[in-house]
């Protein structure tokens, strides 16, 4: 059996590809046509009449390798939302911890490509890069946006169950699909990228630091447009996909959807103003 990742085929009239066979959770060997309950590689049993795993390559990683999964992942939630979701309905086991690690790292990819983005837009108002002792107040603004954007897409991606109250089934057996919803968010990074060399081209024409800053700053916020419009797309069509709910409970998803950004936004910043004004006090009160 070759170890090499093929096509992915999630549909059930296609055959299985090797890379989604049945294989051991702890160690990826295949336990196909094994007539005993424990694995040969590694000693881990199993249960040969359990539900096979979703054909989701996230949860394949110890066979495909953790950077290889996540992409294949990523490629199949951003491009096909719709087989990404009928996939997660069949019959199979779906994995809320795995889903919940995939969610993490999309988050902490996202806040580091923001953080990235400030700072390549900083490093020309500013002027100073790489950072020096004397930039430090850059610095900790470049960490604090980070914090506070982690913070931010912690709670923005971890929707409520009650918006699923009333679907056929059990709400949490749709908490994976709502944690992988957040795969558009690892556009963050690759974004900031873009971000950082169209800051760098402006800053080389453009003499003007406040037309620099006014340019950066729609940039920025465009490219942000961009990811949080395909992160609102893909969890409505998995949630259209996985209910067959009706169009009315669709559209009040994507009016709720803004809303809890804006208030999961301005919690954040009503948590960093408090932080920021008692900490100032206290150090009134020590100095």
């Amino acid at each position: 059996m070759s170890d090499a990742p093929g096509p992915l085929a999630i549909f059930p009239d296609q055959p299985v590809p090797a890379e989604f066979d049945l294989l051991c959770e702890h160690c990826g060997y295949s336990l196909v046509g094994l007539m005993v309950d424990r694995c040969p590689e590694c000693g881990e049993p199993f249960d040969a009449r359990a539900l096979p795993l979703a054909r989701v390559p996230w949860l394949y990683r110890k066979r495909l390798g953790r950077m290889g999964a996540y992409v294949q992942t990523l490629r199949l939630a951003l491009f096909a939302p719709k087989r990404f979701a009928g996939e997660l309905c069949r019959p199979v086991r779906i994995s809320e911890l795995d889903a919940r690690r995939f969610r993490l790292l999309t988050i902490h990819l996202a806040a580091l490509g923001m953080t990235l983005g400030l700072a390549g837009l900083l490093q020309h108002i500013v002027g100073i890069w790489p950072p020096r002792p004397s930039s430090a107040g850059m610095i900790a603004l470049c960490l604090g946006a980070w914090v506070m954007t982690l913070l931010f897409l912690r709670m923005a991606t971890d929707l409520p169950t009650f918006i699923w109250s009333g679907m056929p089934g059990r709400t949490y057996d749709l908490s994976p699909l709502h944690q992988y919803a957040a795969a558009p968010l690892a556009l963050l990074l690759p974004a900031a990228g873009v971000f950082v060399g169209l800051v760098f081209m402006l800053s080389s024409v453009m003499a003007s630091p406040a037309g620099l800053t006014e340019t950066g700053t729609l940039a920025l916020s465009g490219l942000l447009a961009v990811v949080l419009g395909w992160a609102w797309v893909t969890a409505l069509v998995f949630m259209r996909t996985a209910t067959r709910c009706s169009f009315v409970r669709v559209a009040m998803l994507g009016l709720y959807l803004p809303l809890h950004w804006l208030m999961m936004f301005a919690f954040v910043w009503l948590l960093v103003a408090a932080v920021a004004y008692y900490g100032a006090q206290a150090y009134e009160m020590l100095f």
